[in-house]
């Protein structure tokens, strides 16, 4: 399936403002799961946990895993708090009003921090400083871990 298909096929308008997306049910949905489900691959990997065990602490089937894990079982409040739970972790959910961010920021947010997590480092995304300052910051803190 090519990129065009999977535009078609999710319903996903391409000319559609992003702020547009901020506000679709079904788009903030998925990307919630996707993100729910990203935070239970970091626990896993962080507390070493085989899908099998993780399953045991569930009291749950490793296919009910596996769907979790490919985002197509059916999440409850109820079932993603027992997963948190399970994990040792608590769930938390709250409103919040839309932040307008520019693209540096947007960059940093979704391609900079996810890495730095990648390799056990996390920070919080100071807003008050401008984007470029940030990165700025960012790399000269990785130049001068790695030497």
């Amino acid at each position: 399936m090519d990129e065009f298909e999977y535009i078609e096929e999710s319903g996903i308008d391409e000319d559609a403002e992003e702020s547009d997306l901020d506000f679709d049910p079904e788009f903030v949905a998925d990307f919630l799961k996707s993100q729910f489900v990203e935070y239970i691959y970091n626990a896993l990997e962080k507390q070493e946990l085989s899908k099998a065990s993780f399953a045991e602490k569930l009291n749950k089937s490793r296919q009910y895993v596996g769907k979790v894990l490919n985002e197509t079982a059916n999440f409850t409040i109820e079932s993603m708090v027992a997963i948190s739970c399970a994990l040792g972790m608590n769930l938390k959910i709250e409103f919040s009003k839309p932040i307008e961010i520019s693209l540096p920021q947007k960059i940093y947010e979704f391609i900079v921090q996810p890495v730095n997590n990648m390799i056990d480092k996390s920070f919080v995304i100071d807003y008050s400083k401008p984007p470029k300052e940030i990165l700025e910051n960012e790399c000269n803190k990785a130049r001068c871990s790695a030497a």
